[in-house]
């Protein structure tokens, strides 16, 4: 039944959550000066991967001021990712997952990319959300994470703006909704609950 709402709600049917979720994972690398991820993400793109958005952690959601997931400098331009991300969309198969968290010595803000493929990052496991598809949601684990500055995107403010800017991606492609559909949308449902 929810299956069939969300498809007749257009928000989350059966393909686009998907496409949002590489959205928002794409937007960050995006708005880089990072050319060689820029470079790599159209190649990953026209051979058609996901990617996802990794934000999120199980204690505070979606806060960027509490990130835990951290890189620590080891030797100049190398550093190790630690930390785990929860409830990311396309996380269990994304080649490219746009990351923010801080860095362990300075707490600076840090958005950095990671591999879902790569040994250093541990899928945990699906999410189960009741109207969510299996595979949609996941958790996932960095696990001394090796990463250079090839695979940072920001760092500082600038990455904390990154932050910002990619969340209010998608609300405000949400909000561009014919209100013709949307009242046709709702009646259609309240008939379908009244037949039901």
């Amino acid at each position: 039944m929810r299956r069939l709402f969300s498809e007749l709600l257009g928000f989350y049917g059966l393909y686009q959550y998907t496409l949002q979720v590489s959205v928002l994972g794409v937007g960050p690398i995006w708005m880089s000066k990072n050319e060689k991820q820029k470079k790599e993400l159209a190649q990953q793109l026209k051979a058609g991967h996901v990617f996802a958005f990794g934000m999120s952690e199980r204690n505070h959601g979606a806060d960027l001021y509490s990130n835990e997931a951290n890189i620590l400098p080891i030797e100049d331009g190398k550093y190790i990712a630690n930390g785990e991300k929860y409830y990311i969309g396309n996380s269990s198969r994304a080649p490219k997952i746009s990351i923010f968290g801080k860095n362990a010595k300075t707490g600076e803000n840090v958005a950095w990319v990671v591999d879902s493929r790569e040994r250093h990052c541990k899928y945990c496991g699906d999410i189960e959300v009741a109207g969510m598809f299996q595979g949609q949601l996941g958790h996932f684990e960095m696990i001394e994470y090796p990463i250079t500055d090839s695979d940072i995107l920001e760092t500082g403010d600038g990455a904390f703006a990154m932050g910002l800017a990619t969340v209010n991606i998608e609300p405000a492609h949400k909000l561009k909704i014919d209100q013709n559909k949307l009242q046709n949308c709702r009646s259609n449902i309240l008939n379908l609950v009244n037949v039901l």
